[in-house]
């Protein structure tokens, strides 16, 4: 059998002290069933995921100081755990007119999560001017969900400003963001691709955190599949099913099957 590939991330912000490097399984345990997809506050979701699948756990607040691409290679590390995939397929559509083409992109999830590491590494974006751009965190988000501001954009670059000084228009803002996204490219992620029925190559912004966390509710529902398949078939709690190695799990799946289906 192939030995997986090592995702872990090494913590490196403020809330990192005495943290050697986090690993992260994948959904399994009967604790896991309580974790709610539907929770409109995504930063809070991601860090109940992240914390709840740390290993060895750190609780919720280095969670929260990981770098935004931490938390997202975190999310892809408990996602691969848990589906055995090593390539993140995503579903895009042509942008180009009159076209609207599906497309498919497959992303190694090692070298998304070799970003997120260098991201926790090296923090800090310096620009020749003397401004100083720290990347944000997932405590920066649940900040700027309580602040409304009428400029949040403004407000976001103020937050991440560690020296120096912002500029005052628009159109160094906008070229500041993009700046940005280069040296931070997960929060901002975007897939090159050329669609093979018009020909044109396009720009794709693709959600990594939004995908990741998808596919972790696809993976509870099935979680909560099962267990309701052999706690009716055979009376066993959640905690006793989930404990089970999953291959075991299938059997036993598999054989309530063959036997007719359930009570």
């Amino acid at each position: 059998m192939t030995a997986r590939a090592d995702l872990s991330i090494l913590p490196g912000g403020a809330g990192a002290a005495g943290l050697g490097p986090l690993r992260f399984r994948g959904l399994g345990r009967a604790g896991d069933l309580d974790l709610d997809f539907a929770d409109p506050d995504r930063p809070r979701l991601v860090t109940a995921v992240l914390a709840a699948c740390a290993e060895p756990a750190c609780g919720d607040d280095p969670i929260w100081a990981l770098t935004l691409a931490a938390r997202i290679g975190g999310l892809l590390a408990v996602w691969s755990a848990a589906s055995g995939d090593d390539l993140l397929e995503l579903r895009l559509r042509c942008p180009g007119a009159g076209c609207g083409a599906d497309l498919e992109a497959g992303l190694p999830v090692t070298a998304l999560v070799d970003l997120a590491r260098e991201a926790e590494a090296a923090p800090v974006l310096e620009l020749p001017d003397g401004l100083r751009l720290r990347r944000p965190t997932g405590a920066d988000q649940r900040l700027w969900r309580r602040t409304p501001e009428r400029d949040p954009e403004g407000a976001i670059l103020a937050t991440l400003t560690l020296a120096g000084q912002l500029p005052d228009t628009r159109e160094a803002r906008v070229e500041l963001a993009e700046q940005m996204a280069e040296f931070d490219p997960l929060p901002a992620f975007a897939v090159t691709i050329r669609c093979p029925d018009c020909g044109r190559e396009s720009t794709i912004p693709a959600d990594l955190e939004a995908e990741c966390l998808a596919r972790l509710a696809r993976v509870q529902d099935r979680l909560f599949a099962d267990v309701d398949a052999l706690a009716r078939r055979y009376g066993w709690t959640d905690a006793a099913i989930l404990d089970m190695p999953a291959r075991r799990r299938a059997r036993y799946l598999a054989m309530a099957e063959a036997e007719g289906g359930w009570p």
